[in-house]
């Protein structure tokens, strides 16, 4: 399997018993640190993506801030968490390689 979308199937020589289909994402490594933090989280993103799509959503699901970010070379983004009140989000990741959510605990 690859990163990104896979399909999977399965077949039977005998067509009574019918087949299956799924596609499954498998996602670059994403790491997020320190967690928790009080004012900058870094976002460790494996891969060979030069940018990708975040949300910062509160625990209601209510969207906070959505931005494309370039990724610098090291795979190290910077999210400044400085105007968050103290609490738990969460943070939705997206590009061709990466599909993830991670939570974040602001102190």
């Amino acid at each position: 399997m690859v990163i990104g979308i896979n399909k999977i199937a399965v077949l039977s020589s005998s067509e009574c018993q019918g087949s299956f289909e799924s596609e499954l994402f498998l996602s670059e490594e994403v790491q997020i640190f320190p967690n928790p933090t009080k004012d900058i989280a870094n976002l460790y993103v494996g891969g060979s993506n030069t940018e990708i799509q975040l949300m910062l959503k509160d625990l209601n699901s209510k969207l906070i801030e959505s931005r494309r970010f370039e990724i610098p070379s090291d795979g190290i983004i910077q999210l400044s968490v400085n105007h968050l009140k103290t609490g738990m989000y969460f943070i939705e990741l997206e590009s061709e390689e990466v599909r993830k959510e991670l939570k974040l605990i602001k102190t």
